[in-house]
């Protein structure tokens, strides 16, 4: 199923991918607003390499897991050498500020060509990761990095304050119709389509989960 109702978001994040201006981007809406099926989309954008990281919030209180599972996806020859660093250090004598500058070093030396990262759920991360994550993001002029980190809200003291910002709104009226009409299915009625749209103003999770109920209902009879 297509994305729809989304042109200008994706367009915003294309002109991320592109830079130079902006190097990378926090997407922040409410849950099931569609910032995980937007991000699903970067790929389709360009044909540079994409590294995901989807945090979870069973790693939030291992220290600086989000920046090791990071490391790992990117598999960079100099990031390695870093990662390997780090999981030696079991005294604990490289902090975030060291950490951070030892990582922003490494991506400046890198010879990978430009790689896009996007970062699910980034206020999941442990706080370590998202302090260290937040002071790579507002620092990759020159690095040939593109970043997305996906926020739920937005804080004054989030980690990744001072990003540029795109606020993803619920979709409209007649898109969420139109997305939902496009869901192959056995039995669809135009007149489920319409009321669920009414009734979950404009999340998408939140319509398709409804209009897959109604579905199941409809195919019983009920």
């Amino acid at each position: 199923m297509s994305l729809l109702g989304r042109n200008k978001e994706l367009d915003r994040l294309l002109s991320v991918i592109r830079g130079p201006k902006d190097t990378a981007l926090a997407v922040i809406g409410g849950h099931g607003v569609g910032k995980s099926a937007l991000l699903s989309e970067i790929p389709t954008l360009s044909d540079y390499k994409t590294v995901f990281l989807g945090a979870s919030a069973f790693e939030s209180d291992w220290p600086l897991s989000g920046v090791t599972a990071l490391l790992n996806a990117m598999d960079d020859p100099v990031l390695n050498r870093i990662a390997d660093e780090l999981l030696r250090d079991t005294a604990g004598s490289l902090d975030v500020p060291a950490i951070s500058s030892m990582l922003l070093n490494g991506l400046h030396q890198r010879a990978s060509s430009r790689t896009v990262i996007v970062i699910d759920d980034a206020d999941q991360l442990d706080p370590g990761s998202q302090a260290v994550i937040g002071f790579l993001a507002r620092r990759l002029s020159g690095t040939d990095i593109a970043m997305f980190v996906c926020l739920r809200d937005e804080a004054p003291d989030s980690p990744f304050s001072g990003l540029a910002v795109l606020h993803l709104q619920a979709l409209s009226y007649s898109d969420t119709v139109r997305m939902l009409e496009a869901i192959p299915a056995r039995h669809t009625t135009t007149a489920a389509a319409h009321a669920v749209a009414a009734a979950t103003r404009g999340n998408p999770l939140a319509a398709v989960e409804l209009y897959a109920r109604l579905l199941e209902r409809h195919a019983e009879g009920k």
